[in-house]
């Protein structure tokens, strides 16, 4: 009796152990530590070779609050952040503080809070933007709060949050998640599937939405085309996106001709993405991708 309290004692130990290292969140320090930033315990992290100026993308999750980080490399980062225009938020601030330039945009409505806030240093631009389901949500504050240079708070939350265990990190140290490199390195393999094509031009009302998620997947390399073959032309698709990282069932919306349609069917395919999960589990979803004109110039929409 007594060898199995013991035994029921050490595993409640352990779990509680576990548990509170995975709730442990990272805080990175960005260009020896000129500023850092604490993140989310869940993180995935993009870091492959990209077309552009970015340099790697980061997810991170935690209950009911989710940050994405993308960090991109610029000749004059400052000059550019001042002259960047955002428009639409409810509320904005700027900062100097040594060697950051720092921008805040806020959006808030029917307790849905979001975010915007741009840090520009010597070498590059850092952009975070997040959500929470209530603008009161503790792990909302703890971000802003953790956004700190020369051991100052950039953008003081309204409500102090206690000093908390993290784990650190170093930007020069980040790396790829695993199932994110499986996934860019993943060859499509319906690439020659059928597809319907539905001649329309009000598209969304023919939508539906067909099931509910607890995390939306995650677009690694969105859909690119050539611009030459439907220049003009506007094409929507729905897109399946299987579990196992494949592409399933493609619905075109569009009065476009068959070869525009074509190759953004054959691009949107080719998307690079790690699955939908409810649950825990990998599961099946939708997504929506616009080209309008000319790709590049369309937008993605999650169904969830």
């Amino acid at each position: 009796m007594k060898l199995n309290k013991i035994i029921l004692l050490i595993t409640m130990l352990t779990a509680m152990t576990c548990f509170a290292q995975e709730t442990k969140w990272t805080r990175i320090e960005f260009e020896k530590t000129v500023f850092s930033a604490a993140l989310p315990p869940e993180m995935i992290v993009d870091a492959e070779k990209f077309e552009g100026t970015r340099m790697y993308k980061i997810w991170s999750f935690s209950e009911g609050f989710k940050v994405n980080l993308v960090v991109y490399k610029y000749d004059r980062p400052k000059e550019y952040l001042k002259n960047l225009r955002v428009g639409g938020s409810s509320e904005s601030d700027q900062i100097e503080i040594g060697d950051i330039y720092a921008r805040k945009f806020l959006y808030s409505k029917d307790g849905y809070y979001s975010a915007q806030i741009f840090i520009a240093t010597k070498k590059a631009l850092h952009y975070f933007s997040f959500t929470s389901n209530e603008t009161d949500n503790i792990n909302l504050t703890r971000f802003l709060n953790s956004l700190k240079t020369q051991g100052k708070i950039i953008f003081p939350a309204e409500k102090p949050s206690p000093e908390e265990a993290e784990n650190t990190l170093i930007d020069t140290q980040i790396k790829s998640s695993p199932e994110v490199v499986t996934a860019i390195n993943r060859v499509p393999n319906n690439l020659k599937g059928n597809y319907e094509v539905d001649r329309v031009t009000r598209v969304m009302s023919k939508i539906e939405k067909p099931n509910i998620l607890t995390k939306a997947p995650i677009i690694l390399r969105e859909a690119r085309g050539r611009g030459d073959k439907i220049k003009g032309q506007s094409v929507t698709v729905r897109i399946q996106l299987l579990a196992n990282g494949d592409t399933g069932e493609v619905a075109v919306f569009s009065d476009a001709d068959d070869k525009a349609i074509f190759e953004v069917v054959q691009a949107v395919r080719s998307m690079k993405f790690l699955p939908a999960k409810l649950k825990g589990k990998n599961v099946d979803s939708y997504y929506v991708v616009l080209f309008n004109g000319i790709v590049g110039d369309g937008s993605s929409t999650i169904i969830n």
